[in-house]
């Protein structure tokens, strides 16, 4: 893939998308399981199915509008090792310092993830810190540290400036 075509998905991501770290607890699980995933949200399906060569999944969403003209509404979704894979590759492309962040930690929280610990009570206190990390990041409104986060401009070409 071109670099050109990573960094316009990078940037409908920083845009369009979200990174979660989502707990979900099963009637049979004592212990909540932690779920990294991400996924892009647009009206235009076509501009979704460029996300596809990461794998993944676009589903329609039913009930996202109260308003009876709205366009149907998409979303792009992939989760766990393989929002990892995607993370590292646009990492350095991505420009929201919230973004940022959000993929700095879910990188983080899938890199330290082990499926031998899940019944050791620290490993899910460790979880459920990342879990209120992310969600803290994703709140809206929330700017904090926002000027001390930069992305990697290295490779990056430049608007030239208006006269």
């Amino acid at each position: 893939m071109k670099k050109s075509e990573l960094a316009w998905m990078a940037g409908v991501f920083d845009g369009e998308g979200c990174i979660t770290i989502y707990k979900s607890r099963a009637n049979s699980r004592q212990n909540p399981r932690y779920v990294l995933q991400m996924h892009v949200t647009n009206t235009e399906q076509e501009l979704l199915r460029s996300f596809l060569v990461f794998g993944g999944s676009i589903y329609q969403m039913t009930g996202a509008s109260r308003n009876p003209k709205a366009k149907p509404t998409f979303k792009w979704v992939v989760g766990s090792n393989v929002a990892l894979k995607v993370l590292r590759i646009i990492r350095l492309l991505l420009r929201s310092p919230r973004k940022i962040r959000a993929a700095e930690l879910a990188i983080e929280f899938q890199e330290q993830k082990s499926h031998k610990r899940t019944k050791d009570p620290s490993y899910t206190v460790l979880q459920e810190e990342y879990h209120l990390r992310m969600m803290e990041n994703n709140r809206r409104g929330v700017t904090s540290n926002e000027s001390t986060v930069t992305g990697s401009t290295e490779g990056a070409e430049t608007m030239p400036s208006k006269p």
